[in-house]
């Protein structure tokens, strides 16, 4: 009795590493705005206004918002072009790489590193048989352990082939630094990853500072996770320890893009602003007049002015300068004197 034969299952599509970091971004602005409309909504004595990314909101901006909130949601409902994120065992290791630095740069803790290598360790790490995005977690690890410092981190190796004095390669890495230690953890990094690297035009050896967006820094870290390394070195390096936060964070957001369309119908009707009436002129129409009258206004300015130094040349050439009023007074005396100094010697 024959078997049947499995047909081969076709992979599902990977999410792009970018498209991975702008579904982090929207999700993470969807969820802000959403606690602005609700504090806003429900107003008490002490929230009249809310204060959000610099702008102040109140009630009269509750229609706004729920403009924004519609386009973040539409937008990243398009990032997906209709399809589901595939399960966190079937994500492939990029993919897994974005969410692990975005779980990471959740915590209040999380620093961004920036550590430009010197030349002489990375050549040697290059040549490493473990490899050399490993060989830089584990120097980074021991030293935040040394410290006394969680040893969880997330990085990846990138490759500068314009740099000529130093090495090509720096790092971006992600890690669990209070601020009040960044100073220190910097010149720990520096004698242990760039000590020969010679800084120049504000380029620092190690550069660290606190996180502020999650998912804009995801997808900065990993812009160049799926081009080559030289050496075939891996590109990216993350401790085990996050495998398991990370699949969890992970789910969250597989489960909200999964619920975008019934999120997006439960919005409140936005009604568009309804349009001037016939032969009353709008906002832009007057803006337009104001700066049609403003040009004609310049260019009479302009014309004047012209007329005003065409006179004023045409002025000073018809007037005798100093050299003319000479001439006329002492040319016939100089002439005469020719004449007649000609005549006696004739």
């Amino acid at each position: 009795m024959s078997r049947k034969k499995r047909s081969p299952s076709h992979p599902r599509p990977q999410p792009r590493p970018r498209q991975l970091g702008s579904l982090l971004e929207l999700r993470q602005h969807a969820k802000e705005l959403s606690v602005v409309i609700q504090s806003l909504s429900t107003p008490t004595t002490d929230t009249q206004s809310v204060i959000y990314q610099g702008v102040t909101y109140t009630q009269a901006d509750i229609r706004s918002l729920y403009q924004d909130l519609g386009w973040a949601l539409h937008d990243a409902k398009n990032i997906l072009h209709n399809r589901q994120l595939p399960r966190w065992n079937d994500l492939n290791a990029p993919g897994k790489q974005v969410i692990k630095l975005a779980c990471m740069a959740e915590h209040p803790d999380a620093a961004f590193l920036t550590v430009n290598l010197g030349r002489r360790f990375s050549d040697q790490a290059l040549k490493n048989k473990r490899g050399l995005a490993l060989r830089n977690g584990d120097i980074i690890r021991a030293t935040l352990m040394a410290s006394g410092l969680p040893g969880s981190l997330a990085l990846n190796v990138e490759l500068s082939e314009s740099r000529e004095r130093n090495s090509p390669l720096h790092i971006h890495c992600i890690a669990l630094i209070p601020e009040q230690l960044l100073e220190a953890f910097s010149r720990s990094l520096k004698y242990r990853l760039a000590a020969d690297y010679f800084e120049h035009a504000g380029n620092k050896a190690v550069l660290i500072k606190p996180v502020r967006t999650a998912g804009t820094l995801a997808r900065y870290t990993c812009k160049d996770i799926l081009k080559c390394m030289p050496m075939n070195n891996r590109r990216f390096y993350a401790s085990k320890d996050l495998t398991e936060p990370s699949r969890l964070f992970y789910e969250e957001l597989r489960q909200w893009c999964k619920s975008l369309p019934e999120i997006i119908a439960e919005l409140p009707e936005v009604k568009p602003t309804p349009l001037d009436q016939p032969g009353t002129p709008c906002a832009l129409q007057l803006m337009i007049k104001e700066k049609q009258i403003q040009m004609k206004d310049r260019k009479r300015q302009t014309r004047q002015e012209e007329a005003r130094l065409k006179q004023a040349r045409k002025l000073l050439r018809e007037q005798p300068t100093p050299d003319d009023q000479y001439n006329q007074q002492h040319l016939p005396k100089t002439l005469d004197t020719l004449m007649r100094r000609t005549r006696e010697a004739a």
